[in-house]
Formats: C-alpha cells, sequence, structure tokens
C-alpha cells in the first residue's frame, strides 16, 4: 500500500475531511512526492454548485458504490 503515487477522486466527496482522508492515501511514504486529482464537472467550476446539488449527487455516487 505505501507505493501509491497518485489518487484520482472522481466527484466531489461528501466532507472536506473525506477529501483529506483520500487524498491521503498517496503519499503514505513521506520519502516520495505524490498528488491528488479532484475531477468535479465544469458546471462547479464556473457556476458554482448549490448544497443540495452536491447532496443529491453524493447520494448517487453511494447508491451506485453500494449496488
Amino acid at each position: 500500500m505505501r507505493n501509491i503515487k497518485r489518487v484520482v477522486l472522481w466527484e466531489l466527496p461528501p466532507s472536506f475531511c473525506a477529501l483529506v482522508q483520500r487524498a491521503g492515501r498517496a503519499a503514505r511514504d513521506f520519502s516520495t512526492l505524490c498528488e491528488a486529482i479532484l475531477i468535479v464537472p465544469q458546471s462547479v467550476i464556473t457556476k458554482g454548485t448549490s448544497e443540495m446539488e452536491v447532496e443529491a449527487a453524493l447520494e448517487a455516487v453511494q447508491t451506485e458504490s453500494e449496488n
């Protein structure tokens, strides 16, 4: 598990703490430089998003991961 050098996160995690935890899976070995990439829809970047939209997207991701 210590050899992870890049973590790619698709969509927004449910909280900032979850983002930090998921991104932290890379670079468990402090002697190497690693990166985390967060991929979000263009609409979030250009016009922002409401809390309801984020919650709906997260529910869809959670439902998909449970199946």
